[in-house]
């Protein structure tokens, strides 16, 4: 396929996430579609129309946008962010009404016109920081190797 081809793909993806219209996925996306990432390996459109439906539940104003895109004839890689408004509490936030915003990095792979295997990674802490399900200080000290804040970071 093009690099023009999946240049249009990608800009159905980011419609289909904008607008939350599920029946879009079908078109879009392989039966048999892979979407690898930092939980496993999820299998078929089912889990990705789970992902969809759930931050449009959660987040009023949701909004994508790619901050930067490489297309190929058979892949594409990208930066997208997210922002949008919290609705409510939910399980594991403890407030609701505040602006949100969360961005990853997704590498495709395309046959055939259709998404058919995907890479991805996000920054679900900072995610859960903005949340206020973890403290700032306790994601710092997570990322350390040593679970201590660096010295630079350290309150004197």
């Amino acid at each position: 396929m093009s690099a023009e081809k999946n240049r249009e793909l990608l800009q159905r993806r980011l419609e289909l996430w904008n607008s939350g219209e599920l029946a879009l996925i079908e078109h879009l996306f392989s039966v048999d579609y892979v979407m690898h990432g930092p939980q496993g390996d999820l299998l078929g459109v089912e889990p990705f129309k789970q992902i969809v439906e759930g931050f449009h539940r959660d987040i009023a104003k949701l909004a994508m946008r790619y901050e930067d895109v490489v297309i190929g004839d058979d892949k594409a890689a990208y930066i997208w962010r997210i922002t949008g408004t919290r609705k409510e509490p939910g399980r594991q936030a403890k407030t609701g009404g505040h602006k949100v915003v969360l961005t990853g990095a997704i590498l495709v792979r395309i046959e055939d016109e259709q998404f058919v295997e995907e890479w991805r990674n996000a920054d679900a802490m900072g995610l859960l920081v903005q949340l206020g399900v973890v403290e700032a200080r306790e994601r710092i000290e997570r990322m350390s190797p040593t679970g201590e804040l660096p010295q630079s970071m350290a309150m004197h």
